[in-house]
């Protein structure tokens, strides 16, 4: 009687030595590519540090263009932004007179007490 399946050894027939063969050679992959990364890591993390830096670089020159394009629509269109429409209120200092010294917490002195029992 054959069981479809890999859960038991006299079941699967020939499958599991090919199951095994092909887990050992993916360790033996995985130990390769762990070691050649570790002899390399010094390259691969600069590599990756050039490229954030570019890429960084490259959206902030993005974004610049894209504001001066903006603003030549805007300017050819006649189209105004908040920045030139709401002109910001000049700040004046004012002088807030001290008050008298009060304790923060305190017991209000007009205030009645009533106890009550039930």
């Amino acid at each position: 009687m054959s069981c479809p399946g890999l859960h038991c050894p006299g079941c699967s027939g020939a499958q599991t030595a090919g199951i095994a063969a092909a887990t050992v050679a993916g360790l033996v992959v995985a130990a390769e590519t762990v070691q050649w990364v570790a002899e390399r890591i010094v390259w691969i993390s600069a590599t990756m540090a050039v490229c954030f830096i570019l890429a960084v670089a490259a959206g902030m020159w993005l974004e610049r263009l894209a504001d001066r394009r903006g603003a030549r629509f805007a300017a050819a269109h006649g189209i105004l932004s908040r920045a030139d429409v709401i002109l910001p209120y000049p700040v004046r200092v004012t002088a807030v007179p001290a008050t008298g010294p009060r304790p923060a917490i305190g017991a209000n002195r007009n205030r009645k007490y009533v106890s009550c029992s039930m």
